[in-house]
C-alpha cells in the first residue's frame, strides 16, 4: 500500500486501514454472534471474508487462520466441534493482533 502511495498525500494507507478496522469490527460481530449461534454459514461467511481482507493489509496470520476455517467448514466439520474450536480461538486472537497493528499505523499516520 505504501508503495502505491510512497508520500502519503493520497492518504491511500490511512483509508485502506480506516476501512478494514471497521469492517474487522463488523465482522467480528457477526462471527461471535454465528459462534454463539452456532451457525456455520455464518462463520464461514466471516471466515471467507476476513481472509482476503486480511491478506490485503498484510494481516497473513489471520488470512491463514480464516483460511483454514473456511476450509473444515466447507469439508463438513461443524463450528462447534473440537477439532475446530482451537482455530476459532485463534481467529479471535489474530483478529485482535490485527486490530491493534492496524490502530498503532492510523495513529502514526
Amino acid at each position: 500500500l505504501r508503495e502505491l502511495d510512497p508520500g502519503g498525500h493520497a492518504g491511500i494507507v490511512k483509508r485502506v486501514l480506516g476501512a478494514f478496522e471497521t469492517s474487522l469490527a463488523k465482522l467480528m460481530s457477526q462471527f461471535e454472534a454465528a459462534r454463539a449461534a452456532g451457525d456455520d454459514t455464518g462463520l464461514r461467511h466471516v471466515a471467507h471474508t476476513l481472509r482476503s481482507s486480511a491478506a490485503s493489509i498484510g494481516a497473513l496470520d489471520l488470512s491463514r487462520c480464516c483460511q483454514e476455517i473456511e476450509l473444515q467448514l466447507r469439508a463438513g466439520v461443524a463450528g462447534r466441534s473440537p477439532e475446530l474450536t482451537p482455530k476459532l480461538d485463534a481467529l479471535v486472537i489474530e483478529s485482535a493482533r490485527a486490530a491493534g497493528a492496524v490502530r498503532a499505523i492510523l495513529e502514526q499516520s
